[in-house]
């Protein structure tokens, strides 16, 4: 018992600390089949499983969910039907953020459930089973824990509704009696019966954040990893400031200095520092992916502020790419990293005009070297102010 519940609360505490809603009402519809033990059978694509849960994710990655379900056999050869309850509790797993899915997609994602609880069946027409607890009027009831184990592909649709499929395995235990109550009553305790479900369902997300915990992802660079990205950023800024010691001034737009000889050399706009005095710097990316971390929300909101304040300018927004791979596949991450910056700045008001988007692969590395550092500053997206 002590391996799961350090699994538990591994992934609870590894989890993001984001704002997000929990909790959501679901409800589902299918068949079920594979039942055993019975002498009738029954067949999948008949609506006969049903289920509703409330769900609590404690995170946006580990939740709970209590569930109800009923189960209506109906056999396929006119053998008096067997009707089925169940209520659990299951911890999920949110395998979206697990598993990354959102590096292909912002829609798609994966739970799984497994778990366990009460359930009891009864046949109004058979006689026959244990003494009662749970009265279904006339008929036999069998009472019984259950386990229970399922995966559940899910569908964002908006940032409030989601719907879904789900295989679930269910497996009772001290089951006495066959599913259709004519079987051979089985004997002794452990797992004595079991039947697979297959469903299709809607989740309604409560709350007044912004998305739900299915749909928050867990930054890939940690906080320790941004730190050290931090300090190579430092050095490096040190580096220039002792090199420009020497230079003149740099004003905003390009001018001519006049040197004592007599000579005069031209000074190029840098950007940085203009940029950097308003809270705008550069969005980094984890290795081979072009997925916006929510960290660097609040770098392009300053962006967005300065953008509405200076109405007549334009931004370059330029992807780049580590020394690591083939052009063409950085070509891509790159070209990929600029468009998903471009469309958070549209997204929130920035008329896709005032944005210069291009990209340069691996042909612009603002940092030598090859250590896992140099290789995380590289991977990048830069701006420049368009004049």
């Amino acid at each position: 018992m002590k391996t799961p519940l350090l699994l538990l609360l591994l992934l609870a505490f590894s989890a993001t600390a984001q704002d997000f809603n929990r909790s959501s009402l679901g409800l589902s519809i299918g068949g079920h089949d594979g039942m055993h033990n019975t002498l009738h059978t029954t067949r999948i694509y008949q609506f006969t499983h049903y289920e509703a849960n409330y769900r609590y994710m404690l995170n946006n990655r580990v939740g709970l969910k209590f569930d109800a379900g009923f189960d209506n056999f109906k056999f396929t050869d006119g053998h008096p039907p067997t009707q089925a309850l169940r209520f659990s509790i299951q911890p999920v797993f949110n395998l979206t953020d697990l598993l990354h899915m959102n590096d292909f997609s912002e829609r798609l994602g994966m739970q799984l459930h497994v778990g366990g609880g009460y359930a009891t069946m009864w046949n109004k027409t058979l006689l026959g089973g244990p003494a009662e607890l749970f009265n279904a009027q006339e008929g036999a009831v069998d009472e019984m824990l259950q386990g229970i184990i399922g995966l559940t592909p899910q569908f964002k649709v908006t940032e409030r509704f989601s719907i879904n499929a789900d295989v679930s395995f269910m497996a009772n235990i001290r089951q006495n009696n066959g599913f259709d109550f004519e079987a051979t009553p089985i004997q002794g305790g452990g797992f004595s019966g079991y039947y697979a479900s297959a469903t299709i369902g809607f989740n309604y997300y409560l709350g007044k954040a912004k998305t739900h915990a299915d749909w928050t992802y867990t930054p890939r660079l940690q906080a320790a990893d941004l730190a050290k990205i931090d300090a190579l950023q430092a050095q490096v800024k040190a580096l220039e400031a002792q090199m420009k010691e020497i230079d003149t001034v740099i004003e905003r737009t390009e001018t001519t200095v006049e040197i004592v000889r007599g000579d005069t050399v031209k000074v190029y706009v840098d950007d940085s520092k203009t940029l950097a005095d308003a809270g705008i710097y550069e969005v980094l990316f984890v290795k081979g992916s072009f997925y916006l971390n929510n960290a660097y929300h609040g770098t392009l909101n300053n962006l967005v502020a300065y953008m509405n304040a200076n109405p007549s300018l334009k931004i370059g927004v330029v992807g780049h790419a580590d020394t690591d791979g083939e052009d063409d596949i950085n070509n891509k991450l790159s070209e990929a990293r600029a468009a998903v910056v471009c469309k958070y700045l549209t997204d929130n008001g920035i008329a896709q005009e005032r944005l210069v988007v291009s990209f340069r692969g691996k042909t612009e590395t603002k940092y030598p070297g090859k250590t896992l550092e140099v290789d995380a500053a590289n991977r990048r997206v830069s701006f420049r102010i368009i004049r």
